[in-house]
């Protein structure tokens, strides 16, 4: 066997190669977005057990100053219901907001897969185009 062809059975299609790189590329990329959204969610859920946990001692500090001190610690039903209706306000706006980011986050989504389906329309076309191509000038399918 000759040396150039040698050469040439050591050597990759240049193609092969960039596929290679970016099926490595893209698996990193995968497991680094799945770690990133863990540490995302778990930082999430540490804010959210830290707000209630300081919240939590406010009001019991509150609660034990006033029993010591002997103030009075009722409150009228007009100040129960406005407590009451501001929470369920609360929660009322805090669930409206997050189904319209969960709305948008879906529509992007689906917009998304619509460029794909596009782009894989596009890609088929030109595929499609260079075998014309190739059959026009060299006869070869």
């Amino acid at each position: 066997m000759s040396k150039t062809q040698t050469t040439q059975k050591k050597s990759k299609d240049i193609f092969e190669i960039y596929q290679n790189a970016t099926v490595k590329m893209f698996d990193e990329v995968n497991q680094i977005v799945s770690r990133y959204h863990q540490s995302i969610a778990n930082t999430q859920q540490e804010i959210i057990k830290s707000w209630e946990g300081n919240i939590t001692a406010a009001i019991n500090a509150q609660k034990e100053f006033t029993v010591k001190s002997g103030i009075p610690d009722t409150i009228p039903d007009a100040g129960v219901r406005a407590i009451n209706d501001t929470t369920e306000g609360y929660i009322k706006m805090a669930t409206i907001g997050n189904q319209m980011v969960l709305a948008a986050i879906d529509a992007t989504q689906q917009g998304i897969k619509t460029v794909n389906e596009n782009v894989k329309a596009v890609n088929e076309l030109n595929r499609n185009t260079i075998r014309s191509w190739t059959v026009a000038f060299t006869g070869i399918n």
